[in-house]
């Protein structure tokens, strides 16, 4: 909890760094968080098949957009990469429309959409980078 707590606080702090467990902590709760929020909504009658709204959810995932944005930022920070990096994870919204336009590229587009999303979590699952880089000293050496 710790971990999510730190992130909420740093939610603006996009310079820096954040380790391995401090990120994966955050998403866990953060996903816990939500998955408790779609509870909610269907205890209280707030389902989108029904013609409502997910009222809970909604409002856990603009709470959470900022947190997660950023402690992903510091992640990739700490494996030496820009926060940049982040739009790799964009691609299915670049591969996936020539595919619905033209079936034919069906595989490829798949493939290409699936590209950029697994080479981002192989970037937030790589070690530490142990030495300080230029975004700052090793989080897990203070």
């Amino acid at each position: 909890m710790e971990s999510y707590f730190k992130a909420i606080r740093g939610c603006t702090d996009f310079a820096g760094r954040t380790t391995r467990l401090d990120f994966w902590m955050y998403h866990l709760v953060a996903g816990l968080v939500l998955a408790a929020c779609i509870v909610l909504d269907h205890a209280f009658g707030f389902t989108p098949g029904a013609g409502g709204s997910s009222l809970f959810y909604a409002l856990a995932a603009i709470f959470h957009l900022l947190p997660g944005l950023s402690v992903s930022v510091r992640r990739l920070h700490d494996t030496g990469r820009s926060g940049w990096w982040m739009l790799i994870g964009y691609t299915p919204l670049l591969a996936l429309p020539p595919a619905l336009v033209d079936p034919s590229l069906g595989a490829a587009a798949l493939i290409l959409s699936l590209a950029g999303p697994i080479c981002l979590f192989a970037m937030y699952c790589i070690k530490s980078s142990e030495e300080a880089n230029r975004f700052g000293p090793n989080p897990a050496g203070r």
